[in-house]
């Protein structure tokens, strides 16, 4: 459910809240070992995920706008009487961000920038069998994208810079890999050019 207020014709807000409730959700099993290959197969506990987004986004008539948001999500297994799950991994509880766009040459060139940031995410050590469960470090990703459109000839076009600032981190794998973690892209460039006619 959301709700969003606009408060002029230029400062506006919302907020949303979810609920998510995942039966037979697919998980990797086995060891990956001659005697227990690595399968996928059902979880037979329930997952429950429930959160809430909040926004502030302020807009300009000749396209400048800067937003700033807030997520808290909650995932958790559910009717783990026997307590042999711990926390379900690679879900974060919190996520944020804060971007803008300024035009440049009105439709025909626009830049925009994204800083978003992450917390922490459980490992794949969910059993109560398995060693300990860590947490990744939280997580801050800086992108720049240039965009424009040429109207009369039907192209679009970008040029984004990802993880401008090469930070580096990593995520959690699962049980087919030999390290908990992976290491994720540094800088990345991507160009985009479509037409259509």
């Amino acid at each position: 459910i959301e709700f969003t207020h606009r408060f002029t014709s230029t400062w506006s807000a919302s907020a949303a809240g979810y609920t998510n409730y995942i039966t037979d959700l697919i998980a990797l099993g086995g060891n990956g070992t001659f005697n227990s290959p690595n399968q996928y197969a059902n979880i037979r506990l329930p997952v429950l995920s429930a959160g809430g987004e909040l926004e502030v986004r302020r807009e300009w008539r000749d396209g400048w706008m800067i937003a700033a948001n807030y997520a808290y999500q909650r995932t958790r297994y559910l009717n783990d009487t026997a307590g042999a799950y711990r926390q379900v991994p690679n879900s974060p509880d919190h996520l944020g961000s804060v971007k803008g766009a300024i035009p440049i040459l009105g439709r025909t060139l626009r830049a925009m920038s994204r800083l978003s940031i992450e917390g922490p995410r459980y490992d794949r050590n969910e059993l109560a069998t398995d060693p300990p469960q860590l947490q990744t470090n939280p997580v801050a990703i800086w992108d720049i994208v240039l965009s424009g459109e040429v109207e009369r000839y039907g192209v679009r076009y970008n040029l984004g810079l990802y993880n401008a600032t090469d930070y580096k981190y990593s995520l959690p794998a699962s049980h087919e890999f030999l390290q908990d973690l992976v290491v994720q892209n540094g800088r990345t460039v991507l160009a985009n050019l479509s037409v259509t006619f």
